[in-house]
């Protein structure tokens, strides 16, 4: 059977322990805003699918803290005192997201201002190409394609 290469046990392991890391931390953040740790809530927030739940470092990470996420009443996404700092994260994306969308356009304008340039240069190309197989039957020289 093959052995796996140090290289990717070390990259595995490192991709464990940053999983883990974003699970405590959003744990610790869920706890510090009041909702209930739940794997619902912590894939919403982590944006890890529900698998890396199931495995084993993550489940005995979960089951050390006490945590039976799959037990546990869900509850709504914010409290009364929660609303602020979900509107600053929302208002942060939504910032992000225009100006992202303001950098594509500047870029969708830049293409098809290169489109219309190539365009207008193979409209050109056409016309010479065209004067010069019309000097070529007044010349009586064949042209084959």
């Amino acid at each position: 059977m093959k052995q796996i290469s140090d290289s990717l046990k070390q990259r595995q392991a490192r991709q464990r322990e940053e999983t883990l890391s974003k699970v405590k931390k959003e744990l610790g953040e869920l706890s510090a805003e009041g909702y209930q740790a739940t794997i619902k809530n912590l894939m919403e927030r982590t944006g890890l699918s529900r698998s890396v739940f199931s495995k084993p470092h993550i489940k005995d990470f979960l089951a050390q803290t006490a945590i039976l996420c799959h037990k546990e009443k869900i509850p709504p996404l914010y409290t009364k005192g929660d609303v602020s700092k979900d509107y600053l994260r929302i208002s942060a994306k939504y910032e992000k997201t225009k100006q992202l969308n303001e950098q594509n356009a500047i870029k969708i304008a830049k293409l098809q201002n290169e489109l219309s340039e190539r365009r207008d240069e193979c409209e050109l190309l056409r016309g010479k190409l065209h004067i010069i197989m019309q000097k070529c039957r007044i010349n009586g020289i064949e042209i084959t394609e």
